[in-house]
């Protein structure tokens, strides 16, 4: 029995882990995409071809951790820029306003490019599901990291003490030509306010819809070659 239950613990550990390591979104290669800014410059995927890496993190501008994660970021940009590293923010929130984003931006001094997803296609190709969420793409393109950007914020808590640079260590040893020993982490995070799509219902037609309207709000108070007599 004692060794059934550890086998059964051993399973559930295995496989546990496995969720994380197997994440779908790393070793993905991300189609090229076009976006623009708060201030309406577009900003194209093909502008970052040989950076020695590319830094896409998903942020919200209500968000507390995207709030608080806002200088960080700011600060790695700052960085590793010098080294080829290109950071890129992303808002795929449809409650997000660009006057918003513009705000954000100025508030937590950041110098890269955030552009404003509003169909949240560019999510889809991430697989993108929460603000702040870290993708780290290599020279070619592929998913190399995927999740927080280091663990000193989260829900409801603030690590004091050593924090885990997991994005920066992932950027350090793409940097250094190794491959990223953590590839994966779990965001913490708001989730992305995406729009809802709505299926279409029915036919509409002139006779069967749009005539009894005008019948009922115009032809009965409009004279033939004159005005309505109000």
């Amino acid at each position: 029995m004692y060794l059934m239950r550890a086998s059964l613990i051993f399973v559930a550990v295995f496989v546990s882990i496995g969720v994380v390591r197997g994440d779908a979104r790393v070793a993905a290669k991300i189609d090229d995409f076009s976006l623009q800014d708060y201030l309406g410059a577009n900003h194209s995927s093909n502008d970052w071809r040989g950076k020695r890496a590319v830094v896409v993190v998903f942020l919200g501008t209500e968000c507390p951790l995207a709030k608080l994660y806002g200088v960080r970021l700011a600060e790695l940009d700052a960085e590793y820029g010098p080294k080829g590293v290109e950071f890129v923010g992303i808002d795929s929130n449809q409650q997000d306003s660009l006057l918003e984003i513009g705000h954000y931006v100025r508030v937590h001094k950041i110098d890269f490019p955030v552009l404003k997803d509003t169909a949240g296609e560019v999510a889809d190709k991430f697989g993108a599901t929460r603000t702040p969420e870290a993708f780290v793409l290599d020279g070619d393109g592929n998913v190399v990291y995927h999740g927080r950007i280091d663990d000193q914020f989260g829900v409801g808590y603030q690590r004091v003490g050593e924090v885990q640079r997991n994005l920066a260590n992932a950027l350090d040893e793409v940097l250094a030509g190794k491959p990223v020993s953590v590839p994966t982490t779990e965001p913490i995070g708001c989730l992305i306010g995406r729009a809802k799509q709505t299926a279409p219902k029915g036919e509409i037609t002139y006779t069967k819809h749009i005539a009894p309207i005008v019948d009922t709000h115009c032809v009965r108070c409009h004279r033939d070659a004159q005005i309505a007599p109000f």
